[in-house]
């Protein structure tokens, strides 16, 4: 039921939707939760690596740096959503099965995957806009590819390094020297 006030004013559907094609606005919401998963796993490495038991605070702040990245990525994605007069639909996000346990160089692996898995979707969701000739979306998300290629490289390099330094005290000084400066 839509309600009518001030004439016909439909408050139940958005006054400035602006082209927005229903494909392209459940793109974009999925991207959204594609970035809040991200987020999530990111949050959960930054207080794994903070726990006494662990003790690695460069990995924390640089996880914590990666969360809260993400966060504002899945944030800027619902407020071009509202502009484009879209609807934000939020679900569940599900927690990573493995939830202790790792190692600097895992973690950093498995940020790979997750980040190659964030950019395919991204891709995937470019293709979308371009073949229903959404021009303003394609190049809203050519920012954000451009910025996955420059984040691959950096985990890439972080997990080369890791394998030359090895395990123990050699994540220990690449945590105290190498990670706090990468960013």
């Amino acid at each position: 039921m839509c309600l009518t006030l001030f004439g016909n004013i439909n408050v139940a559907e958005s006054q400035t939707q602006q082209n927005l094609n229903p494909q392209i606005e459940s793109a974009i919401n999925n991207i959204t939760s594609s970035e809040f998963m991200a987020y999530y796993f990111y949050e959960q490495m930054a207080w794994y690596f903070n726990r006494e038991s662990v003790a690695l605070p460069g990995f924390h702040a640089y996880f914590q740096s990666r969360a809260d990245d993400l966060l504002k990525l899945a944030r800027k994605f619902m407020e071009y959503q509202n502009k484009r007069g879209g609807r934000v639909i939020l679900g569940d996000i599900p927690a990573y099965p493995k939830q202790d346990g790792w190692t600097p160089l895992e973690a950093l692996a498995k940020s790979i995957v997750v980040e190659q898995g964030i950019k395919q979707h991204l891709l995937k969701e470019n293709e979308l806009a371009e073949s229903l000739k959404d021009s303003q979306f394609s190049s809203f998300l050519s920012n954000f590819l451009n910025e996955q290629v420059i984040d691959l490289k950096e985990m890439t390099d972080h997990v080369t390094q890791l394998k030359r330094v090895g395990p123990g005290i050699g994540e220990y000084l690449y945590d105290k020297d190498s990670i706090l400066n990468a960013f």
